[in-house]
C-alpha cells in the first residue's frame, strides 16, 4: 500500500473485505478507493453527504461498491466521530446543496429528513461498513487528540480503482 505496509495488510485481510464480499455477493473483489482520514484537534466538521453522487463520476459499477471505516483511534462525539442518518440509503441520491457553491453539489440537503442522526462511536480497531447512499458526516474535533480512520471501498473484481485506474484484486479463499 502506498501509505504503510500495515495498511496494505488491512486491505487484503479477509476480516475486512469478507463482509463486503458477502454484501456484494461475490468472493472476489477489487479495491475501489482507500483514504486516510485524520481529524486534528479543532478539525472542522464535514457536512452531511453521500458517497454515491460523488463516486458516480468514476465508478464502473456503483451499485456494488461497499465502504467501510476502520478506526485507528477511539472515536467518540468529542473527537468528531462519524455520524450517520439511519435508513437514508433507501432514498438513493438525495437533493444536494447546489446553491452553496461548487462543493455544495457534494453535500446533502437533510432539512426535510425525519430520521435522526446517530454517532458511530467505537473503540480503536473497530470496523463499520456502510452503504454508498447512507447520509453521513462528522462534527468538530473538540478533543486534544487526533482522530484517525482508514476508509476502504470494495467493488466486484476486475474493475479499476477510482483515483488511479489501477486494479487491486482481493478475495478468494477465506
Amino acid at each position: 500500500h502506498h501509505l504503510d505496509r500495515r495498511l496494505a495488510q488491512l486491505v487484503d485481510d479477509p476480516r475486512v473485505w469478507g463482509p463486503c464480499a458477502d454484501i456484494i455477493g461475490q468472493d472476489r473483489l477489487s479495491l475501489f478507493s482507500d483514504k486516510m482520514n485524520v481529524k486534528r484537534p479543532g478539525g472542522a466538521p464535514f457536512p452531511w453527504h453521500q458517497e454515491g453522487p460523488y463516486w458516480a463520476y468514476g465508478a464502473e459499477d456503483l451499485e456494488h461498491v461497499v465502504t467501510l471505516i476502520i478506526y485507528l483511534d477511539d472515536a467518540h462525539e468529542e473527537n468528531g466521530c462519524l455520524w450517520v442518518i439511519p435508513g437514508t440509503h433507501r432514498y438513493g441520491a438525495l437533493e444536494s446543496l447546489k446553491d452553496r457553491g461548487t462543493l455544495g453539489r457534494l453535500y446533502t440537503d437533510v432539512d426535510r429528513l425525519e430520521e435522526k442522526p446517530f454517532p458511530i462511536a467505537l473503540p480503536a480497531g473497530s470496523v463499520a461498513w456502510f452503504h454508498r447512499d447512507i447520509v453521513h458526516g462528522s462534527q468538530t474535533n473538540r478533543s486534544e487528540e487526533d482522530r484517525r480512520a482508514f476508509l476502504l471501498a470494495y467493488q466486484p473484481q476486475g474493475l479499476h480503482q477510482w483515483r488511479n485506474g489501477e486494479q487491486r484484486d482481493v478475495g478468494g479463499a477465506r
